[in-house]
């Protein structure tokens, strides 16, 4: 098969790190700075605390997306497997108590409290209202923690959450968006994006839209294309799908002929691939 390189993307976990040498990779590309004490620069130790397709991530499309420009995904992965002391695919399970209402529907009420956006407005002044908050002037001193909720395996939540109908949405920067009660912290539900190796998450209605790229026997590519780019995996349905750089390929079902690409950017997660294996944003 000769992959036309059209095809559009969802960002997922890389698959499993090849034999790279991880600790000759991070004294030459990484100890400079994180060995440094600089307290502007996490620590390895702080990092250790990350899953491994959360350094591959930073290194691919994120903070250290500069300094990851120059490695190849096996680097990368060998990096990040290096770094976290785990292998890819290790993403911490979900501990989250679940709520006994589990089953209840989402019920939006007008009249109570809510943030659903970004800056609570139209204006975007992220400000919230006495009468919408639901708090006086002289109830701030008064107030207290009622619960906390962590994110198993991430620094931080790189998403603004919204609270609406009594429950707060929130996602993490591992792809893992959680359903919470606003009131206890329990969990409604979650939800992991194409973030694990080897697994999809697609499907349900969403392989409608987005049919799989799947394959049967070896695949071959063309001659500007890198093999050592492309896996495949097995779906839940037995067939075998193909990945390029560990994210799993999909076809845009309003995709119609040769070189549409409809679906670029749609969500901000479904993106086309280009023939270096990175994805092409609208820009």
């Amino acid at each position: 098969m000769r992959l036309a390189l059209i095809m559009t993307l969802v960002l997922a976990g890389p698959l499993p790190a090849a034999a790279q040498d991880g600790p000759a990779l991070y004294a030459a590309r990484c100890t400079s700075c994180h060995d440094s004490g600089s307290p502007r620069v996490p620590s390895r130790t702080t990092i250790a605390q990350l899953t491994p397709e959360r350094v591959v991530a930073a290194l691919e499309s994120g903070t250290m997306q500069a300094q990851g420009a120059s490695l190849t995904a096996e680097d990368r992965r060998a990096l990040a497997v290096f770094i976290t002391g785990r292998p890819m695919g290790s993403l911490a399970p979900v501990s989250t108590p679940r709520c006994p209402d589990v089953g209840s529907p989402l019920t939006p009420r007008p009249a109570d409290p809510a943030w659903n956006g970004w800056g609570a407005g139209p204006a975007n002044n992220r400000f919230q209202s006495a009468p919408a908050a639901k708090l006086a002037t002289a109830d701030v001193r008064s107030l207290q923690v009622k619960w906390a909720f962590g994110f198993a395996g991430d620094l931080m939540a790189a998403a603004q959450p919204v609270v609406i109908g009594g429950r707060i949405f929130v996602g993490s920067s591992s792809g893992r968006v959680f359903a919470l009660n606003l009131r206890t912290g329990c969990a409604y539900w979650t939800f992991d994006a194409d973030t694990t190796a080897g697994k999809s998450v697609c499907r349900a209605g969403c392989d409608t839209k987005w049919p799989a790229l799947t394959v049967t026997g070896t695949p071959s590519y063309g001659d500007k294309l890198s093999a050592s780019m492309f896996s495949t995996f097995k779906r839940d349905d037995g067939s075998t799908q193909l990945a390029v750089n560990g994210h799993p390929l999909y076809h845009f079902a309003n995709d119609g002929k040769a070189g549409d690409t409809k679906g670029n950017g749609i969500g901000n997660v479904w993106y086309v691939v280009g023939a270096d294996g990175k994805k092409i944003d609208n820009s």
